[in-house]
């Protein structure tokens, strides 16, 4: 069962077929057919456990032709505990360049909350390097239903089932 017809098989990834409101895609997984929704091949996104998945690509694009406002925020013990607990590729942040460690990571402010939401390589970087702050661009919890992504799998009854974020596939 194939969900999504090609939109332009020419341009098309191998194994990748494009929904036609251009809104999504599918894939084959060891698994069998999954769908993303409200993302684009090669889109990069973040999954959280309390926001769920976030299309950071799609938050850049949204703000694209914005004028956005960074801000400075000092590095503290909650920042360092958090990216010491987060899933970090050491290898990667050591060899990161120093052009890459300085670009602002996003946030996204929940009420009084701010959650990293891309970004947590630089920032482990920046404690790397002794930093005392980040540049961060802050955009409000408004914006999830605009960037929210959906992941659908093929269960054995061959019906369509939402994934929760966290699930590899």
């Amino acid at each position: 069962m194939r969900p999504f017809k090609n939109v332009s098989p020419e341009t098309v990834l191998p194994n990748y077929e494009a929904h036609e409101d251009g809104n999504g895609y599918c894939h084959t997984s060891p698994t069998g057919w999954v769908a993303w929704r409200n993302s684009r091949a090669n889109d990069e996104v973040f999954a959280g456990s309390d926001v769920g998945w976030v299309n950071v690509s799609k938050v850049m694009r949204m703000i694209a032709n914005q004028s956005p406002i960074y801000h400075a925020f000092p590095i503290d013990d909650a920042m360092r505990s958090h990216i010491a607990a987060s899933d970090i590729d050491r290898h990667f942040v050591k060899k990161m360049p120093i052009q890459r460690r300085d670009e602002p990571v996003l946030m996204l402010l929940d009420g009084k909350h701010l959650r990293l939401v891309d970004g947590h390589h630089r920032l482990a970087r920046r404690i790397l390097d002794g930093c005392d702050s980040v540049d961060a661009l802050v955009v409000d919890a408004a914006i999830l239903p605009h960037v929210t992504v959906k992941m659908y799998r093929i269960n054995q009854d061959n019906q369509w089932i939402e994934v929760p974020p966290g699930s590899v596939e």
